[in-house]
């Protein structure tokens, strides 16, 4: 399972930019070798056939067989060996950053994302990143741009990568998914335990240890951010603001706004006109 950095929830509204494809077959044994500067940008590689073998110093060697997607992150250090009679693939290499301006990674190492031969869904997106790999135009921009959110989106839907990827933590998926999704609606936590077939006790200790919160807590999280979001864009008033971020009770948003973010929603508004 993918391993993302635990501060990925906090800082998912990222920007993904300077988008390049190459789609190549390589003979065997060719070598890629950023053991000295590391890697430019973060990488993406689809392996269509053949292998890879990534070698780090200090680390285990990594082979990604045909079929399978490897992200690479930015300023990672390794060789790399093209295996078998020939490997066909295709490269997205592209950069990442917060709305603060930080560059950002999901891992610091090379991670296989799926540890399984891609879906026809993965697998549709990359052909359509090939088809567009050798235009250079706002419109092919612009669809670069479509596609790597397309599939990063499908992909962490797809894999629910935990920040503590423990196995244990496979058993309330589908009341992450469920929370994260209708997070807005004031679902019990006992739905979300029914939907995993386990207790409601186990499925808020498991979600607990998982997210170092409880499953309310997280999703309040989720609507303040939304809340804060919805102020920085300064069309809403507080109250339309409160009631399109889950909270029925104005009084008690704006107290627990406060509290989450150290400012009134008020606040939060006169510092964004």
């Amino acid at each position: 399972m993918w391993k993302i950095h635990s501060n990925f929830l906090s800082d998912y509204d990222i920007c993904i930019f300077g988008i390049s494809v190459y789609a190549r077959t390589r003979k065997p044994d060719r070598i890629i070798d950023n053991r000295v500067k590391g890697r430019t940008k973060h990488g993406l590689l689809y392996i269509s056939s053949g292998a890879a073998c990534f070698s780090r110093e200090g680390k285990e060697d990594i082979t990604a067989d045909g079929g399978e997607l490897v992200f690479i992150p930015k300023g990672c250090k390794y060789r790399m060996k093209y295996v078998g009679e020939s490997t066909s693939f295709i490269l997205l290499d592209f950069d990442m950053i917060t709305p603060d301006g930080n560059f950002f990674t999901f891992s610091d190492g090379i991670e296989i994302v799926s540890d399984k031969s891609a879906d026809d869904r993965i697998i549709d997106i990359l052909e359509k990143f090939r088809a567009c790999a050798e235009r250079e135009d706002n419109s092919s921009h612009m669809r670069r741009k479509e596609l790597m959110y397309k599939l990063l989106s499908y992909i962490f839907e797809k894999e629910l990568s935990f920040e503590n990827s423990k196995p244990k933590y496979a058993n309330i998926i589908p009341g992450v998914l469920m929370l994260r999704k209708k997070y807005l609606e004031n679902i019990p936590v006992s739905e979300f335990a029914a939907a995993c077939n386990v207790s409601v006790s186990s499925f808020r200790a498991l979600f607990t240890e998982c997210y170092g919160m409880a499953p309310v807590q997280y999703r309040n999280k989720l609507r303040i951010k939304r809340a804060q979001e919805l102020l920085e864009g300064g069309t809403l008033t507080v109250a339309e603001v409160a009631s399109s971020s889950g909270f029925d009770n104005i009084a008690y948003f704006s107290r627990f706004y406060k509290k989450v973010t150290g400012e009134t929603p008020k606040e939060t508004q006169l510092k964004n006109k």
